[in-house]
């Protein structure tokens, strides 16, 4: 399930469409309410949730086990749900360049990461910001981009580089190759990096892919 946590507690909603979301003293449309999540909320239902993205929106948890097929196929309360739950890889850590996350697809626009498939939706949610160890941090889309991981050139799937010379380079190409143009600020200046992937359902070995730069280093989110 699609986790998403009001003022009043969490709530688990499967749907983008005006729902009303009830608690003990008010009602809210989550198509006309941002919901921003900080991560020790979600934690209290599952302690795998390391950070939550939240997007103009949607605000997704996203979790992380010692095995990268965990959670292919239950939701964050471990429940059996053939969509899963978006996942960072296993080789993240605290010292990582690239957050690499993993989301099912789905042919409805209702599910995971499917509106990233959206030209328009990417540019409406080109910046966005993450909720992770009690900090914010503001990233900004680079690259859009459709790969073939049976031919795959841009190595999106590491998540740390030698050099930083060579992290920088697959930024610079990432956004070089990108199907929808973004501005280079910034680029040779970040530090570190976040990756969205998801399948392409037109072909088994194609994935859609969303790259984006921190823009800080993140800020103490209030309390």
């Amino acid at each position: 399930m699609l986790l998403m946590i009001n003022t009043a507690g969490v709530v688990l909603l499967r749907q983008e469409k005006p729902t009303a979301i009830k608690s003990s003293n008010t009602t809210k449309n989550i198509t006309e309410t941002k919901i921003t999540v900080p991560v020790e909320e979600a934690m209290k239902v599952n302690a795998d949730i390391k950070r939550v993205i939240n997007f103009n929106d949607r605000s997704l948890a996203v979790v992380q086990s010692r095995d990268n097929t965990e959670y292919l196929t239950i939701d964050v309360l471990g429940q059996l749900d053939k969509m899963g739950t978006l996942f960072q890889a296993k080789e993240v850590n605290e010292n990582s360049r690239n957050i690499v996350i993993y989301g099912h697809s789905s042919s409805k626009n209702d599910l995971r990461l499917t509106p990233f498939k959206r030209k328009a939706y990417i540019t409406a949610n080109q910046h966005f910001k993450v909720s992770q160890d009690n900090q914010e941090v503001s990233y900004r889309i680079i690259a859009y981009l459709n790969v073939d991981i049976d031919e795959l050139s841009l190595p999106f799937y590491r998540t740390d580089w030698r050099t930083r010379s060579d992290f920088i380079d697959y930024l610079i190409t990432a956004n070089r190759e990108s199907i929808t143009a973004f501005t280079d600020d910034g680029i040779k200046e970040a530090a570190s990096c976040l990756t969205l992937v998801t399948c392409d359902l037109r072909k088994q070995s194609k994935r859609w892919l969303v790259i984006a730069i921190a823009e800080n280093s993140g800020e103490l989110m209030e309390t």
